[in-house]
């Protein structure tokens, strides 16, 4: 299921370019612009010191940081959380299956790129255990969640390092920790096999704009009766 979440989630979308002519993968994309990226060395006091750092991406992300953080908006679980940067992550996909002749929105943009390193260590916490319904709070402040992304290296690429400063990760994680009605267990993998249906067969929503529609969540099942209505559609 990882697998397959990563591959829609990153291959289809990294090489979709912006208003700004960068693509939604950055290094990770063939479309990469080289000559047009400023990076520096990086200077935070944590495992990625002396990385380099795309100072570039990082400045789109901060241009519209204040509607970042209200697009992060959950219902304060774990699973509520990851499912919110799954919203994020998809979000550019729709826009270009509904406008496929034009450019992402540099806000769609940088949604995309802040939720994609949150969507992996989320998967990864709840991959580890029986965590989906709790608090996402249970995980510790923002500086334990900021030590647990540094003592995994979760924020060190190969070829680049996170270029969120600790403040804006911090700011990023309690946005997410919007108090909530919890998620069923049994949801969790019905939320991965959904977000695939919607890109594979194009089930979408009809077209929104600004935040509204960034914050428009991946339908995912609240009770195990209704996994059996996602089983039904999938190829």
């Amino acid at each position: 299921m990882k697998a397959l979440l990563d591959a829609v989630t990153q291959d289809i979308v990294r090489d979709l370019l912006d208003e700004d002519g960068r693509p939604l993968g950055e290094k990770a994309s063939a479309k990469y612009p080289t000559d047009a990226t400023r990076v520096v060395t990086c200077p935070y006091a944590d495992a990625r010191r002396g990385g380099v750092m795309n100072v570039s991406a990082l400045a789109q992300i901060t241009e519209h940081w204040p509607d970042v953080l209200d697009a992060l908006g959950s219902e304060g679980t774990v699973v509520s959380a990851w499912r919110a940067t799954v919203a994020g992550l998809i979000a550019p996909v729709r826009f270009a299956l509904d406008h496929p002749n034009e450019p992402v929105p540099t806000l769609l943009s940088a949604v995309y790129k802040t939720c994609l390193g949150f969507n992996q260590v989320l998967l990864h916490v709840l991959l580890s255990g029986d965590v989906a319904s709790r608090p996402l709070s249970d995980l510790g402040d923002s500086d334990s969640f900021l030590s647990l992304l540094d003592a995994g290296r979760f924020l060190v690429g190969r070829e680049q390092v996170c270029a969120g400063p600790p403040q804006m990760i911090r700011a990023a994680f309690d946005a997410l920790q919007a108090e909530g009605e919890p998620v069923p267990d049994q949801a969790l993998d019905a939320a991965c096999r959904h977000m695939l249906v919607l890109v594979k067969q194009a089930i979408i929503s009809p077209p929104m704009s600004g935040t509204a529609w960034i914050r428009a969540a991946i339908l995912v099942p609240r009770q195990p009766s209704d996994v059996d209505r996602i089983e039904a559609v999938l190829p």
